[in-house]
């Protein structure tokens, strides 16, 4: 592990790009510390900062709230499982009011994390220069959830949001896809292992009917019991610009298989579609991999782990071979 001294002098000459757990696990004097806020401060090279598994120390939070809110290098920064992290509110605070070049933001895996929300909601709304937010394994309760639908009601500057790994539930929820819906910014949402089901997603499908925005829409790790709602197929039909699509994982069988292709056209825009690990079976890859031909735009198609057999390999090789890449 690096010495005091030793992070303070890379910081100090531009030669590192990204502080991890480790560097803030450093014993810092005070004097050190000072210098190694100043030194963050006026950083060109620091890019990112990423820290996972540790206790919220003076190393974090004067990082948090007396360097980056100056500093306009760094562009990702992640709290991963940090520990105490309801003592964070104050510098997370000061570093969305002022702060002017992080672009992804990363809290995951945090307890306590609802009054820190909470607590910074005002300026986490008005931050105009956050496009990716992460906010996985966190365990948010109904209340959280509809602050992060306000959010996407007001910010326009999100692109893409993350609520992977963690039950999406409460009557909240309604709000929460009927804003992701109307947002016209979003590109990509990502709810794998959310506890979706066909029922609860309708509520985010029903709302994406005129939604042009969105480009990548990951559902992975969800029990859909078979299928998709209809207005999930209503809205591939329509004028959409999906371009990735996750399903991996979902428990979807071939009957699933044929309201998909039945969805595809020269019009769609995919570029890639991963249905591997369920149940579609000889019958749906085949019926997956016909129509699918038909996508100019799509460059691979994943269809492992489907209950199939050496004929479905064979169709589809048939079908696709030297079209496009795909895995069975």
């Amino acid at each position: 592990m690096r010495t005091a001294q030793e992070l303070i002098a890379l910081i100090e000459n531009d030669k590192i790009t990204e502080l991890t757990t480790s560097d803030f696990k450093i014993k810092f004097t005070p004097q050190e510390l000072k210098e190694f806020v100043h030194f963050c401060i006026v950083s060109k090279s620091l890019e990112s900062i990423i820290i996972k598994d540790i206790d919220f120390n003076p190393a974090v939070e004067e990082l948090l709230g007396m360097a980056l809110p100056l500093n306009n290098s760094v562009k990702k920064l992640e709290l991963n499982n940090l520990r105490a992290f309801d003592k964070a509110g104050g510098a997370l605070k000061e570093l969305l009011q002022f702060n002017t070049g992080i672009e992804e933001l990363v809290i995951s895996n945090n307890s306590n994390i609802d009054g820190v929300l909470a607590y910074i909601f005002p300026d986490l709304k008005d931050n105009s220069q956050i496009k990716k937010f992460n906010l996985t394994s966190n365990s948010l309760n109904n209340e959280t959830i509809g602050l992060i639908a306000n959010l996407l009601e007001t910010n326009e500057s999100l692109n893409e949001i993350d609520l992977s790994h963690q039950p999406l539930t409460g009557n909240s929820l309604a709000s929460l896809f009927e804003a992701i819906g109307k947002n016209q910014n979003i590109t990509a949402i990502k709810l794998s292992n959310t506890h979706l089901t066909t029922n609860s997603f309708d509520l985010l499908s029903s709302k994406l009917l005129d939604n042009k925005s969105l480009l990548n829409l990951d559902l992975s790790f969800n029990s859909f019991k078979d299928s998709l709602p209809l207005s999930f197929f209503q809205f591939l039909k329509g004028e959409n610009n999906l371009s990735k699509l996750n399903l991996q994982n979902c428990d979807l069988n071939r009957y699933f298989a044929s309201n998909l292709a039945r969805t595809f056209s020269e019009k769609s825009k995919f570029s890639s579609i991963n249905l591997s690990q369920n149940n579609l079976c000889d019958l749906g890859i085949t019926i997956i991999s016909r129509y699918a031909k038909n996508i100019k735009s799509l460059l691979n198609l994943d269809l492992r782990n489907n209950n199939a057999t050496l004929l479905a390999s064979y169709m589809v090789k048939e079908t696709l071979g030297g079209l496009l890449d795909y895995q069975i």
